[in-house]
């Protein structure tokens, strides 16, 4: 069935073939009752109103915060979320507020039809609401985005029929692409494409992030293997290369793999506990491993002869949140990642990120400075700085843990850390190209109960708060 905005989509309006019909159907769409009466008034519509995924294809979000509430409320209470009429149940108006919903997170439009779709993350969603979702769009393309305080942090696209994908660039940025957990292209433009094959995972950032930063928000089911090409694993180095439709046993036939040492790979997950799954063979050699950027043990991959998924290195009885587990290739001729399967021992527990502007937050010293609106990635698009060594900051939070979360620059320099006035440890902010969102520190298993961090500037031209993470 051609529904009214099937013809007319946003798309007809970004890429100019509207005819000039946008503008009419707008204003056709504010002179409606219908808008006046579930807009202004609270009226809900009738339950087999379309008039919510109107709302969603022209893409009016601060409508939808209104709306969405007001048009649930007419079955949120009834059986099985049915609509109850004379003598029957209806699920069409769950329906029609279900399609608005998925219209407001995700569109596949094409300006016109027989022209290819484009994909469209959040086009209608309100912007007070964070979000993630997971859907399906057209092309065979299942599509997972997340928003946060307003801002869009990853698009993720896995692709199950290959061809080219088209998509909207949710960002006034470049948008760098990693594909199969490797860094590849980097595209400009509002309106972005590019090709894909059947089964490779793509995930779009900005420049000077990477896609763990964000993915890594999402609880990985524990207790099942994470494939080598998930989005939440990064590769660093560049003789990193992805192996496909092995007859060796790995896990869904595939690996990623390195050749020279030094080169590394980096899971994070939410958990208490992780396993790295790997190959063992004569050419295969030592790996450094890391959680949360301390050294645990060099594990030996070597063995006489090929033996598949195997569990080389297991951590357990880590504090309940988001950890990282890195491995840095040390000898042998290959290190390969086949999978992880992470864990959780039920301890509970969760997460809240807290802008640098929080009230909570202190800044000691006459050269802090606030700065807005930047495109560096950061959190909310702000940060605070300071330029005189011995200036301060400190962050004040009920919980047991907590993450300060900043820039890497080369600009960056020494911060000292202290936990409710102990010192705990000298972190390091210096890197050779910035690197937005980055959690420096991290402090786990902490008394229940109030506590304070604290960071001094030691060296650098400047020292930045982002934001902090706290944990129950």
């Amino acid at each position: 069935m051609l529904e009214k905005f099937d013809v007319l989509t946003l798309e007809s309006r970004d890429q100019g073939m509207d005819g000039g019909d946008w503008n009419t159907a707008i204003n056709t769409y504010l002179a409606s009752p219908g808008y006046s009466n579930i807009r202004n008034n609270g009226q809900a519509a009738h339950p087999t109103s379309r008039f919510l995924v109107d709302a969603a294809r022209l893409g009016r979000a601060n409508d939808l915060a209104v709306m969405f509430p007001v048009q649930y409320r007419q079955f949120f209470d009834t059986p099985n979320l049915l609509q109850k009429e004379s003598d029957y149940y209806s699920a069409q108006g769950y329906g029609t507020w279900s399609a608005a919903l998925q219209e407001a997170l995700s569109q596949s439009v094409a300006p016109k039809p027989a022209l290819d779709p484009v994909i469209r993350v959040f086009p209608a969603w309100p912007t007070a609401w964070d979000a993630k979702y997971k859907l399906l769009a057209k092309g065979g393309f299942v599509v997972s985005s997340s928003m946060a305080s307003q801002d869009v942090q990853y698009v993720e696209i896995e692709s199950q029929l290959g061809g080219t994908a088209k998509v909207r660039n949710p960002w006034a940025t470049n948008v760098v692409l990693y594909r199969n957990g490797v860094q590849a292209e980097t595209l400009s433009g509002s309106l972005l494409s590019f090709a894909t094959t059947a089964g490779e995972t793509i995930v779009m950032v900005r420049p000077g992030t990477t896609p763990d930063q964000y993915r890594s928000s999402s609880v990985v089911g524990t207790g099942a293997k994470v494939n080598d090409t998930d989005s939440n694993i990064s590769y660093g180095g560049s003789s990193w290369a992805y192996s496909s439709g092995r007859n060796s046993g790995d896990y869904q036939a595939d690996v990623h793999y390195a050749t020279a040492n030094n080169d590394s790979f980096q899971f994070t997950f939410t958990g208490t506990g992780v396993d790295y799954v790997t190959e063992k063979n004569s050419d295969m050699g030592q790996i450094d491993i890391y959680i949360d950027g301390v050294f645990q043990q060099t594990v030996d991959c070597a063995n006489p002869t090929r033996l598949a998924q195997q569990v080389v290195y297991s951590k357990r009885g880590l504090a309940t949140g988001t950890h990282t587990i890195r491995g840095v290739k040390k000898t042998g001729q290959y290190m390969l990642v086949d999978a992880f399967a992470p864990s959780n021992d039920g301890a509970g527990g969760g997460s809240t990120k807290v802008n640098d502007t929080d009230s909570r937050a202190a800044y000691v010293g006459g050269t802090w400075t606030y700065s807005s609106g930047r495109l560096e990635g950061d959190y909310q698009a702000d940060v605070h700085y300071a330029t005189a060594n011995n200036d301060s900051f400190q962050f004040t939070f009920t919980g047991t843990g907590v993450d300060y979360v900043t820039e890497k620059n080369s600009d960056m320099g020494q911060i000292d850390i202290y936990i409710d006035g102990v010192f705990q440890q000298t972190v390091d902010c210096a890197n050779p190209t910035r690197l937005a969102q980055q959690v420096v520190y991290s402090k786990r298993g902490l008394a229940t109960g109030t506590h304070t961090i604290r960071g001094v500037k030691k060296t650098g031209q400047y020292m930045l708060v982002d934001a902090f993470t706290t944990y129950n």
